[in-house]
């Protein structure tokens, strides 16, 4: 994966997060174009003019869009080999729960309900918190406070479209 590559996404999106987190596992220079879905920009319409949905990796001026074929292109593309966990390498297992775990604290604070407990599962609760611990991880994800914000202004648009 040579040469200049873009990736349009959301901050706080878990799908846009992986292929972020992906990239930077592997080493890859990129430059983050942070879209409003409201009102999406004409390169996102232009790189992905059938969903017009993120993320979209450009790489050298031609999109690869949805996401797990993204993550499977940078798999292929460079080898993994970033250590993690007694020794195991930091493979698309770890790129897939980071976003989707990583920030099981958000959810319970905003819903108020225990998705992790570290008494019934101590081995996930210990294996989330060292992979939320990791300087890669930590660059990658959007800080505590931003993905509070944004699940509580979508959860009370959902809570307010129900009732309408």
């Amino acid at each position: 994966m040579a040469g200049r590559v873009v990736l349009h996404g959301i901050g706080a999106s878990p799908y846009s997060k992986r292929v972020e987190l992906a990239l930077k596992v592997k080493g890859i220079e990129y430059e983050f174009v942070e879209e409003d879905l409201t009102n999406k920009s004409e390169a996102l319409l232009r790189f992905n003019p059938v969903h017009k949905k993120v993320p979209v990796l450009v790489r050298n001026g031609r999109p690869i869009a949805e996401s797990p074929v993204l993550e499977e292109g940078i798999k292929g593309s460079y080898p993994m080999g970033f250590p993690f966990i007694n020794g195991d390498n930091m493979g698309l297992l770890y790129i897939f729960v980071c976003p989707i775990l990583g920030p099981h604290k958000v959810l319970e604070e905003v819903l108020g309900i225990k998705f992790l407990d570290p008494e019934k599962y101590p081995t996930v609760t210990s294996w989330v918190k060292a992979l939320n611990e990791l300087p890669l991880v930590r660059e990658a994800m959007p800080p505590h406070e931003k993905l509070v914000g944004v699940l509580q202004f979508l959860r009370a648009s959902l809570l307010e479209s129900a009732v309408a």
